[in-house]
């Protein structure tokens, strides 16, 4: 979680040099296009697809000791990463000029050259993070997690040098540089502990082999799945975006990064730490240690997100100006972007949660039920994306996907519930929910009462944020909230 932290961190760094550097101008409008169609190369082929279903059939390797078969399976694995990724990116580079038409119709012909031209760069970067999320997946089997935490810190460092340094002599291809350089790092910082643990490489790709064939077809459903889910992202953030006028995509781009701060840290470090842990308890089916850890799981992400989720819609304004109001982003461009990470964040516990119960369902080596949940969910979003942009414009489109999340995770905790009879969290859920209200109520009546006119943003944030903070945590300790209780406890330990 630190490591993550920190990469969060180092991510947000490179985020504020880039708006100061190009505010939500249409290049950035160009930059953020050039990067969804890579980002589907690395999700269709690797990311969460490949580790939900790699992860559990390594692990039956480890119990059984094979360290042949384990070797031959990580490396057909691998070869077959490399291959279907790098045989997608060529299609994306030569067809280019073709595609970015298809979903970027709101752009003037120059933004959409400009868009081409770095996508041709950026292709690049999922060939290279593919092959280390292989690697990723296997050494978290292994219980390693120090060098795959430490990738993205690599991957961001890079990307804010391409937008301090490079941007100055070649402006926004230097960013575009800067990912690529980050991609590379991400994959040799691994190599070190995949050589030491790891079962080994080498040149296999035997297509009859019986674990390969088991991934494909457990990699399948949730290839599909991502595909629907990211292009319906791409059709909500990019081409509805891009009839809402100029910048309006840059400014989608800088409140999702806000949003994915508070969920990176608390919701995915906490999900891909607990994966292997999950699939380990699974071994045998829906048992009541698998029931324990989903709920100890589910309910740390939710005791850090419900309050993060109250802070960024009650303080949004402050959020965007003390994180990027400098340089080429003006306050017309916290405007827009402080707009939508409002209705971003109402969804943030929703991202949290299902990326708990979705490892759940992989755990169990069920992934059919989660894609067929995130591909009707999303045909919901973009059905009120549409609806929403009119009144609210792109407040609405972050509004459809945030209700579109929650949708998906109340039915995938209904689901699992059903599957793991033990799994009861509803109860649990009440005194978070009580907890958040009172602390929001706190902070929005402190910023109403007293707004502190004339002082710098980020003054105004830490003194409200804090106020909001302090009633949360007070209010979990009087309830007892075990989370709360379990921290306090701990503090004497972490003062020593």
């Amino acid at each position: 979680m630190v490591s993550y932290v920190l990469s969060r961190v180092l991510g947000l760094a490179r985020e504020v040099a880039i708006s100061a550097q190009f505010g939500t101008s249409s290049e950035l409008d160009a930059y953020v296009a050039a990067f969804r169609l890579p980002d589907l190369a690395f999700l269709l082929f690797a990311g969460g697809a490949l580790s939900s279903a790699y992860i559990p059939l390594y692990r039956e390797m480890l119990a059984r000791n094979d360290r042949a078969a384990a070797r031959e399976f990580t490396s057909a694995a691998l070869n077959t990463v490399i291959l279907a990724v790098g045989f997608f990116v060529g299609a994306i580079i030569l067809l280019a000029p073709w595609i970015v038409p298809l979903f970027t119709h709101g752009f003037d012909s120059e933004t959409r050259t400009l868009t081409v031209a770095l996508l041709g760069i950026v292709a690049f970067s999922p060939l290279l993070l593919a092959a280390s999320e292989v690697l990723t997946a296997t050494l978290h089997t292994r219980q390693h997690f120090l060098l795959p935490a430490l990738a993205p810190l690599l991957y961001n460092a890079a990307i804010l040098v391409g937008a301090v340094v490079l941007a100055l002599r070649w402006g926004i291809y230097g960013v575009a540089a800067g990912v690529v350089i980050g991609a590379g790092l991400h994959l040799l910082v691994q190599i070190p502990a995949f050589r030491a643990l790891g079962p080994g490489y080498g040149l296999t790709l035997d297509p009859r082999l019986p674990e390969l064939k088991h991934l494909i077809q457990r990699t399948a459903p949730r290839m599909a799945g991502l595909v629907t889910v990211h292009l319906s992202l791409l059709f909500i953030m990019v081409t509805l975006a891009s009839g809402l006028g100029g910048g309006v995509v840059a400014a989608l781009h800088y409140s999702w990064i806000l949003m994915m701060l508070p969920l990176g840290v608390f919701g995915m470090s906490v999900a891909r730490a607990w994966f292997p842990r999950f699939a380990v308890a699974a071994v045998s089916g829906p048992t009541p240690l698998l029931a324990r850890q989903l709920t100890t799981a589910i309910r740390t992400v939710l005791f850090f997100l419900l309050p993060a989720a109250a802070g960024l819609m009650l303080f949004a304004p402050l959020v965007v100006a003390t994180l990027f109001e400098r340089g080429a982003f003006d306050a017309a461009s916290t405007e827009l972007t402080a707009w939508a990470l409002l209705f971003f964040a109402v969804g943030l516990a929703g991202h949290g949660a299902v990326e708990v119960l979705n490892r759940g369902f992989f755990a169990l080596k069920d992934t059919r039920t989660p894609v067929l949940i995130a591909v009707v969910s999303m045909a919901f979003g973009i059905a009120l994306a549409a609806l929403l942009m009119r009144p609210l414009a792109q407040g609405g489109l972050a509004l459809g996907i945030s209700l579109a999340v929650l949708l998906e995770a109340v039915w995938l905790w209904l689901l699992l519930a059903r599957r793991v009879p033990e799994f009861r969290f509803l109860g649990g859920m009440l005194p978070l929910l009580l907890c958040t209200l009172l602390a929001a109520g706190a902070g929005g009546a402190l910023q109403w009462l007293v707004p502190l006119p004339g002082t710098p943003a980020v003054v105004r944030l830490v003194f409200f944020g804090a106020v909001l903070l302090g009633v949360y945590v007070l209010s979990a300790l009087l309830l007892g909230v075990p989370e709360a209780r379990v921290g306090w406890q701990r503090l004497p330990r972490l003062r020593r």
